[in-house]
């Protein structure tokens, strides 16, 4: 496990995974788009590739689709998939989760 993923999540993302029981792949998840979206500065829309979600936070390929769905479901992102692509990602609610959060 990464110090990456023992960092801040939004407040909203946090209660909204934890009251709908999420399943760990969604915290995981989260917590990388809030690293590639604040840490990094990349801003409300984000590209993200199974490697870089397996070195950064150990998630696998299942687990990551797993996630996103999951996030997706709750209405927290939006992603594009196609085949032999990297996954796009726009975080919904930018300007509430660039307001920080509480410790993951």
């Amino acid at each position: 496990m990464t110090d990456l993923y023992c960092g801040y999540l939004p407040l909203k993302w946090l209660r909204v995974i934890s009251e709908n029981r999420s399943p760990h792949a969604a915290t995981k998840t989260a917590a990388l788009l809030w690293h590639r979206a604040g840490v990094e500065r990349k801003g409300r829309d984000l590209i993200l590739t199974h490697k870089r979600a397996r070195d950064c936070v150990g998630l696998t390929h299942d687990s990551l689709g797993r996630g996103l769905a999951e996030l997706e479901r709750l209405g927290l992102i939006e992603a594009e998939r196609a085949r032999g692509r990297a996954i796009r990602v726009s975080i919904v609610d930018y300007e509430a989760f660039k307001r920080g959060g509480a410790k993951a």
